[in-house]
C-alpha cells in the first residue's frame, strides 16, 4: 500500500508567534551561531538570556544587530535575580544586572510593559 500525505499550514494559523528560547554565551561567534540555528529552525521570534556577569560592552552592542541580521525578534529578555536574596547570584545576574537588563530592553526590541520598579526589596 502506497500513499502520501501533505502538511500545510493557513498564513493566519499563528504559528508566526511561536518563538524559542535561546540560552548563548555572552561572546560574538557563540551567540551568532545560536541565533543562526534558531532562524534556520524556522523561528522568527525568541527569548534570549545569558550570562549577565560575564556580558560586556562589546557583546550587548553587537547582539542586537546580530539578532537583525537574522530576522529575529527577540520578545522577552531574560534576568533572572534573586529579589529575596539580592547577594546570592542565580543563572549569572547580579542584583546590578537586573538594572543593565532593563535599560538595555528596548535596544533589543523587548521593552518592559509601563514602568517596572527597580528597586530589589530583601
Amino acid at each position: 500500500m502506497t500513499g502520501s500525505a501533505a502538511f500545510a499550514v493557513p498564513s493566519d494559523s499563528g504559528l508566526d508567534r511561536l518563538g524559542i528560547m535561546c540560552q548563548l554565551q555572552p561572546d560574538e561567534t557563540s551567540a551568532r551561531s545560536v541565533l543562526r540555528a534558531a532562524r534556520e529552525a524556522g523561528f522568527r521570534r525568541a527569548q534570549i538570556t545569558f550570562p549577565w556577569d560575564r556580558a560586556g560592552p562589546e557583546f550587548l552592542g553587537g547582539l542586537p544587530r546580530w539578532a537583525a541580521a537574522e530576522n529575529l525578534k527577540i520578545d522577552v529578555l531574560g534576568a533572572y535575580v534573586n529579589c529575596a536574596a539580592p547577594e546570592t547570584v542565580i543563572m549569572s545576574a547580579r542584583a546590578q544586572d537586573f538594572d543593565r537588563a532593563i535599560d538595555f530592553a528596548p535596544e533589543i526590541g523587548a521593552s518592559p510593559p509601563g514602568r517596572l520598579d527597580r528597586r530589589i526589596r530583601p
